[in-house]
């Protein structure tokens, strides 16, 4: 019982202990708030990487890709614990946009396959909406609103399940031959000319004369609006392509590329991407756009047998995966049509030879089978992606013994994290030395408190006599700094815990506040710490005329709980504090720690790892005692009766 009454006196009437437990609580805080942040980066790019890649990839070793790709994701597909298995082709161009030339990955996907396996439409930004209030402002709200809906069904970035009919309606080619056509053909002006009224006159849309049509067609100087409002009029209704004397189009494709890939795409201060710049007024978004790519296809011996092939291709949308590298690189079109482009469609050739020499009929046929360079697969909920992983090989190797033409040596089974494990390691690695830096760092809480009870040890000193005296033994005396110690590193790893939770929590707030109020911010708290400051000392006072014991312990404590309760008051009604005086000084030294604009991810992680966090205050709290461990036992040690006669 002693014990328990001198560290409640101790703890009480000592400043020194409690400046011990504020630096443990001030290491520990720290500790959880790097783990944390850096622990959440890792995460993040850890479910980045994964939302990217799938769970496992069966992939070519090389550029030449494999045959009978069908056959083996029919088998995939048909294997435990797999959910979804899709071909994918890749291969770099040369990609011009807005004269701006740049080498891209081109990835051929089946878009809708590859959007349940990674996410793909959850990563594309623009919809309808957002095309038809840029290209379209200047029409009344149900028009862009017709627009905007049929541009998200027929694809604007949702699906890209019509390619084909998406680039007809928003090529210049399809608006140039309506423009002809409804110049020559009075028949095609009638049936065209109510959604053209729509777009040109709104609600007026009955006075759009035929003249007044004509005029308007021909007008030269208009020309790009000219052709805006004919795609418009395809948009707003893509049946009129079926008009008698509208001309036919051939299929064509169109391609969603990374937002960084546009470099007419930038950043706002927080971090966000917008179709129409909202500084400038310009049209961002490439959406709705044209390009060209230029591709070297190989033969299937990996031979460069083909001349370089270049396609124009319209851009339906634009993707963010949270990858910078991705998004500045990769672009995505149709599988079959990338495949047509690098000649590795299944083909069929005559052999000449064996031809009739007279007729040239017959002949040996060839088939070359379609070749694609990855199967992506995604794994069921719960599935171990190592034990899938080895699954898959098996499957890959009786799917190589039953096709001749494909070596077993050719396909490579990898995992997510084999994929990206290069980038993953080292941000792990990083986050271990930062970590071990900040632990290092940290030692000096166990100084603090080694220090502490050394002076302790040394003021007690007759104390620790008087106690040997009546009785106490030597383990009496070790327990009773020992506990001491337990007692201020249970405290400072508290307070430590709590306060790094608070801060991580809320570290994004903190940063808005630093960004945007800087000098309302400061001063408040400066207002509540002195606040604080002065209730303790009114207390004190108030105590000491009363004749009432009040420590010197007690007014720290007090101190902090009361400033406790004004920052929890500061932090819910700051939002609604006004300073008029010091708004034009926030708006002059604001200031980022964590730049969305330079940096990838909009939002610091603010996710704390209750498991991380254990360890760290079971480490903080030992430390505290392993800080009291020499001053315990040299206080133990001490001879009764030299301790009695100290000075």
């Amino acid at each position: 019982m002693y014990k328990l009454l001198l560290i409640s006196k101790y703890l009480r009437r000592k400043l020194a202990p409690l400046f011990a437990a504020v630096s443990v609580s001030f290491c520990t805080a720290m500790v959880i708030i790097v783990v944390s942040v850096m622990g959440g980066f890792l995460g993040l790019m850890r479910t980045t990487a994964k939302t990217l890649t799938g769970d496992v990839i069966v992939q070519s070793q090389f550029t030449t890709g494999f045959p009978h790709y069908d056959d083996l994701t029919e088998r995939l597909d048909n294997l435990e614990g797999v959910e979804l298995a899709t071909p994918v082709v890749e291969a770099f161009g040369l990609m011009r946009l807005s004269n701006n030339d740049q080498v891209v990955q081109v990835r051929g996907i089946r878009p809708g396959e590859m959007s349940r396996i990674i996410g793909y439409e959850g990563s594309l930004l623009w919809t309808g909406q957002d095309y038809a209030d840029a290209h379209y402002g200047d029409l009344d709200v149900a028009t862009r609103g017709k627009i905007a809906e049929r541009f998200d069904l027929m694809l604007a970035g949702k699906t890209l399940t019509q390619p084909a009919l998406m680039q007809v309606l928003l090529s210049d080619v399809a608006a140039n031959r309506l423009r002809s056509a409804l110049q020559e053909d009075a028949g095609l002006r009638d049936a065209f000319r109510p959604t053209l009224g729509a777009l040109l006159l709104g609600d007026r849309e009955g006075r759009l004369s035929d003249e007044l049509l004509r005029t308007w067609l021909a007008e030269p100087e208009a020309e790009e609006l000219v052709l805006l409002r004919l795609r418009g009029t395809l948009l707003l209704d893509p049946g009129l392509l079926d008009t008698p004397g509208f001309p036919a189009f051939d299929d064509a494709a169109a391609m969603v590329i990374g937002v960084a890939v546009n470099r007419y795409q930038r950043r706002d201060r927080e971090g966000q991407y917008h179709f129409v710049d909202p500084e400038t007024g310009y049209i961002n978004s490439a959406a709705g756009t044209r390009a060209s790519i230029t591709l070297v296809p190989f033969s299937p011996r990996g031979e460069l047998a083909f001349e370089p092939v270049r396609r124009e291709i319209g851009i339906a949308n634009e993707f963010k995966s949270g990858f910078y590298e991705t998004d500045q690189n990769v672009v995505y079109v149709p599988l079959g049509w990338l495949q047509e482009q690098l000649q590795m469609q299944r083909s069929e050739d005559i052999d000449a030879s064996t031809a009739d020499p007279f007729t040239g009929e017959g002949g040996t046929v060839s088939i070359t089978p379609a070749r694609v360079h990855q199967i992506v697969v995604k794994a069921e909920p719960g599935q171990d992606t190592d034990e899938l992983a080895a699954r898959v090989r098996r499957v890959v190797e009786a799917f190589s013994e039953d096709h001749d033409d494909v070596s077993s040596m050719a396909l490579t089974t990898i995992t997510w994290e084999q994929k990206h494990g290069a980038l993953l390691g080292a941000v792990q690695n990083e986050k271990g030395l930062v970590t071990f830096l900040f632990a290092i760092i940290s030692i000096v809480a166990i100084v603090m408190v080694a220090t502490t009870f050394y002076m302790i040890v040394l003021e007690k000193t007759r104390d620790i006599g008087v106690l040997r005296a009546i009785g106490a033994p030597a383990t009496g005396v070790l327990g009773l700094f020992l506990t001491y110690g337990l007692a201020i590193g249970v405290l400072g790893t508290g307070l430590g815990v709590w306060f790094g939770w608070a801060v991580v929590t809320n570290l994004n707030h903190i940063q808005d506040a630093l960004a945007n109020r800087m000098a309302t911010l400061v001063a408040v708290v400066a207002m509540a710490f002195f606040a604080a400051l002065a209730v303790t000392v009114a207390v004190a006072v108030l105590r000491r005329r009363r004749q009432r014991e009040f420590s010197i312990g007690a007014g720290v404590l007090l101190f902090f709980a009361v400033c406790v309760l004004l920052f929890t008051g500061v932090y819910y009604g700051f939002p609604s504090i006004d300073i008029p005086a010091l708004a034009s000084t926030d708006a002059r030294i604001g200031w980022r720690m964590w730049d969305p604009q330079t940096y990838y991810f909009e939002r610091i992680p603010d996710q704390v790892e209750w498991s991380e966090v254990l360890w760290i205050a079971v480490g903080a709290v030992v430390s505290s005692v392993v800080g009291a461990a020499i001053p315990a036992i040299i206080a133990a040690t001490l001879n009764p009766i030299e301790a009695l006669r100290y000075e």
